[in-house]
């Protein structure tokens, strides 16, 4: 995931801006790894300041997202810059009992 900086002025002072997060998300190429479910995200920095809980919506890789051994990647937009993230949060509505959603980190 990455993200832009705020700027800082001439006299020093940190303007706080808006910012685009870029995140990339790996579906595992194990049979029946594919989901249909709708992902959501929040990001949490260390001083506990939050975005709202944003959809990920358009792959730009991929025109089907969440496909075996697919990566791909999301932007979330005008988002509220965030000092170092602590957390980022991942929630799932899965519109048919039979998708399970396993998450892994490397």
């Amino acid at each position: 995931m990455t993200a832009t900086a705020p700027s800082t002025s001439e006299d020093g002072t940190v303007t706080a801006s808006n910012t685009t997060y870029s995140i990339a998300v790996r579906t595992s190429a194990v049979e029946n790894a594919e989901t249909a479910a709708f992902v959501f995200v929040q990001l949490i920095d260390e001083a506990g300041n939050k975005t709202d809980r944003m959809k990920l919506k358009c792959s730009l890789t991929h025109r089907k997202k969440y496909q075996r051994g697919h990566s791909d990647l999301f932007l979330l937009v005008d988002q509220p810059y965030l000092g170092r993230l602590k957390q980022i949060e991942v929630m799932h509505v899965v519109k048919d009992s039979m998708y399970d959603t396993i998450l892994g980190f490397p």
